[in-house]
């Protein structure tokens, strides 16, 4: 169960548009938002090292080298900046962080490489990532922490009847690996959300084709935009028709 304040990451798959999740409890019959996030995918390409990146706005005029005062940026936007303190992001709600690092400019994706190549449902896979720096891949790409980790890998999939929420940990070899056993066959999404020291958000996104038993597809007919459990709810809208 989440403690109340707990950041709510949505899921980036979901659609195309941009979305907004809101939670709240109802402590002792009185309800209390705890955060509302925003997200959007690009999924026309289906290229193993596929990556979306958020763009990184620069800090405001002068700010960098603090001529003019300091700027603040969101940890999951970083496109939303302020130059004033203790203002929170309209996206998220989290509170801005002191960030005068003007942005670095350079182009990033995730190349994917799954042990063994085809995973097969029910059996022991590796799922191995290592951030590159387009046109510069054998440079190391050091991450930062966001959300007490460095990489958050979302499983999906492709109907969107199965989700899954992965923590790909750093190896010697300088990539990041994650133990997984796909409990069914059939096609999926991968996505890895993750933050290169010095510049903005990253998506990266790969299909893979799991062999095995294929799981039924489900089929939603309704839109769901409400849910609650154990005290929590959460409502799903847009910000565009």
């Amino acid at each position: 169960m989440l403690p109340p304040g707990s950041p709510i990451l949505a899921p980036p798959f979901l659609t195309h548009t941009p979305f907004y999740v809101s939670l709240t409890r109802f402590p002792a019959g009185r309800r209390r938002p705890v955060n509302l996030g925003r997200c959007s995918s690009d999924s026309a390409s289906s290229s193993a090292t596929n990556t979306v990146t958020t763009p990184t706005a620069g800090p405001a005029d002068g700010t960098a080298d603090h001529a003019s005062g300091h700027t603040y940026a969101c940890p999951m936007h970083p496109e939303v900046t302020s130059t004033k303190e203790g203002e929170t992001c309209p996206k998220c709600g989290m509170k801005l962080e002191h960030n005068d690092k003007v942005a670095n400019g350079k182009t990033y994706a995730m190349k994917f490489e799954p042990q063994p190549m085809q995973p097969t449902a029910g059996q022991p896979s590796q799922l191995v990532f290592t951030p590159q720096e387009v046109g510069n891949e054998a440079a190391p790409v050091p991450l930062a922490l966001v959300h007490e980790k460095k990489i958050h890998l979302i499983i999906v999939s492709k109907d969107l009847g199965q989700f899954y929420h992965e923590h790909p940990e750093y190896t010697a070899q300088g990539n990041y690996r994650a133990a997984y056993t796909f409990p069914k066959g059939g096609d999926y999404v991968l996505f890895q959300d993750y933050t290169p020291t010095g510049s903005g958000h990253q998506l990266g996104r790969q299909p893979i084709s799991v062999k095995g038993p294929a799981y039924a597809p489900v089929k939603f007919k309704n839109d769901d935009m409400q849910w609650a459990k154990d005290g929590y709810s959460a409502t799903l809208t847009f910000d565009k028709p």
